[in-house]
């Protein structure tokens, strides 16, 4: 009686769910849930179809709810970022489509992956399958791998709380739930510009950052990847009128084994050179070569609910780390991360013509 007939709700729910204030968010979850069942029927990868469903029915909570405190009863603003979140649905379809398919050839593009508007960096490889947000930070917002056991996606929180925030990819301040990785610290909401360079079986993407009265205006991050291994090499180099940073990466194995067991289950890991976690059989971390001024923070606050904070200070102005996947110990990890480095150089001293 007061939903359907206090509140209008209908008795058929209509009042809300066919109010055309709700109707722009009923349009993304129409959209995904198309997307899911098409990608499911076309064959896409099992394990990130699954996630995408999971994610895309957790976005339809309470779906239409309105704001019932008000007088004129408009859909609850957490109802809208809830549902505008489903739109994620598209980011973990497109890549369930590409491990889904049988010729994984090393690409990059920019494109709006997920529906709002905006490009984003998608980098891919055998392995991976990496989306980052240029207009917002730079930041590594998802990142998917394709394990002997199918795809799981290892960073990107895409599920849990956004509070009101109904931008997809912007730096949420309150919870601090979604930082992904390569967030840096005074600088997470900066423009990048992005450059992409392929040479010698290897993708270079270069973000520059372009936002005026920014401190970090001119930061440059270098992202490189092949199709051999499945880690991302990043290499920092900061304007001079900075002399540190701070870096956080949010790492979340599995993610849709941490939607369904939840998080007591992620096991922290690492040494002097690497910081990690495991869940469900997935191992993600973060490397460092330990020559150039880098060192491992303890972050300010709590982790996020489904994830583990991993936080590195530089006081260098160029340095580099790796984002990886599978066993790693203190031995490989810096001994993969200087051979990346090492890569890096010659690759730029190619550019240059200066390989002496």
């Amino acid at each position: 009686m007061e939903l359907a007939q206090d509140w209008h709700a209908g008795e058929d729910y209509g009042g809300w769910n066919r109010d055309e204030a709700w109707c722009p968010y009923q349009k993304h979850l129409a959209r995904a849930r198309r997307a899911v069942a098409e990608a499911e029927g076309a064959g896409a990868e099992p394990r990130l179809t699954a996630l995408a469903w999971k994610h895309l029915l957790a976005s339809a909570y309470e779906t239409a709810w309105h704001d019932v405190d008000r007088p004129d009863r408009p859909p609850a603003a957490w109802a809208k970022a809830v549902a505008s979140h489903g739109r994620a649905t598209g980011v973990l379809v497109a890549a369930a489509q590409w491990f889904g398919s049988q010729a994984r050839s090393l690409g990059a593009e920019l494109v709006d992956i997920d529906d709002d508007g905006i490009e984003e960096l998608v980098l891919r490889s055998e392995h991976l399958f990496a989306v980052l947000a240029p207009a917002h930070g730079g930041r590594l917002v998802y990142l998917a791998w394709h394990g002997p056991d199918g795809g799981v996606l290892t960073v990107g929180n895409p599920t849990d709380d956004w509070n009101r925030q109904e931008e997809m990819n912007s730096y949420m301040e309150v919870p601090a739930n979604h930082p992904g990785g390569l967030a840096d610290s005074g600088g997470v909401h900066d423009r990048h510009e992005v450059t992409l360079h392929r040479e010698d079986g290897v993708l270079r993407a270069e973000l520059t950052n372009v936002q005026e009265g920014s401190q970090f205006h001119g930061l440059r991050k270098e992202i490189v990847l092949d199709n051999v291994s499945p880690s991302l090499l990043v290499a920092y180099h900061l304007p001079a009128a900075v002399p540190a940073i701070t870096v956080d990466t949010c790492l979340s194995p599995d993610y849709c084994g941490l939607l369904r067991y939840g998080a007591a289950e992620l096991q922290r890991q690492g040494g002097p050179n690497w910081r990690g976690v495991r869940n469900c059989g997935t191992a993600v971390w973060v490397a460092l070569p330990g020559d150039e001024g880098t060192t491992w923070c303890d972050p300010d606050g709590p982790d996020p609910g489904h994830g583990v904070l991993v936080r590195m200070c530089a006081e260098a102005r160029s340095f580099h780390l790796l984002i990886g996947i599978g066993d790693i110990g203190d031995d490989t990890a810096e001994r993969a991360v200087r051979a990346g480095r090492e890569r890096l150089s010659y690759l730029a001293a190619e550019t240059t013509g200066d390989l002496t």
